[in-house]
């Protein structure tokens, strides 16, 4: 019976080693430790054990059981091991899902300063990720006088990546700290593109440039001026970097929603 009892007693102490990891680092006594565990989470808290406490709490009660009653050991522990699978069914272990990186390329396409609005440039990446296959939802990086490209694209918690994978950022919150881990100059063909000033009229946290004759009087006109970034930068140049002429044609940014 003492064997047996001992037997029951390591298999209490192997699932407190595995699901409770935190109550050794909390003292050098374990035994001592333990006990106050159970008195603050089983009997002073029980409608608060839930999950992996749960299992704790009923393998400790099932010990306490073994000196009190007279039922056998192999009683016992078939007992013990099937409240633990049930709860394993019953409190799984949660499995987490990453998120998906959002795509971003420069377009091998160059417009002048009247690019019918945001809408319109929305629609030219649009066409650009029809044209080489990529699916999904894109808008251009881009202001005018008025509304954000910050306001206007989705805030992904995940990474940005180039098309050819290389990651830009970790989150919209380091996409727009003015700060790159990589320049975005590869287009939605997977080619380098050497023409690195890009419309924006957006500085590198997503706000409105705001400066006289930037957006190219809201990108409709090819009369006025207009404020670009440099596709060949990492810091915050790579959204605003200077302005030229409206009737220059120059290349967007397009980000995957």
């Amino acid at each position: 019976m003492m064997k047996m009892k001992i037997k029951i007693l390591f298999v209490v102490l192997a699932i407190f080693l595995f699901l409770a990891p935190e109550i050794l680092a909390a003292s050098s006594s374990f035994f001592s430790n333990a006990q106050n565990w159970y008195n603050s989470n089983c009997v002073r808290r029980p409608e608060r054990a839930r999950g992996q406490q749960a299992v704790l709490c009923y393998a400790f009660d099932k010990l306490n059981e073994l000196h009190q009653t007279n039922d056998t050991q192999d009683q016992k522990i078939t007992e013990l091991e099937q409240r633990i699978e049930d709860l394993e069914v019953l409190h799984p272990t949660p499995t987490l899902t990453p998120i998906s990186a959002k795509r971003v390329f420069i377009t091998s396409t160059i417009y002048n300063g009247n690019l019918g609005g945001l809408a319109g440039a929305d629609v030219k990446c649009q066409e650009r990720v029809t044209a080489a296959g990529l699916g999904g939802s894109w808008k251009a990086w881009l202001s005018d006088d008025s509304i954000s490209a910050g306001s206007r694209l989705t805030h992904n918690s995940g990474s940005y990546e180039l098309i050819n994978g290389s990651k830009i950022a970790d989150s919209w919150e380091d996409l727009t700290d003015f700060s790159l881990d990589a320049p975005i100059n590869i287009s939605e063909l997977n080619t380098t593109v050497n023409n690195p000033w890009v419309w924006t009229n957006t500085f590198g946290d997503g706000t409105i440039r705001q400066i006289n004759n930037s957006s190219c009087i809201n990108w409709s006109s090819t009369s006025s001026g207009g404020s670009t970034g440099d596709s060949s930068r990492t810091d915050g140049g790579w959204s605003d970097f200077g302005a030229i002429v409206c009737s220059s044609s120059r290349p967007l940014y397009c980000f995957e929603q």
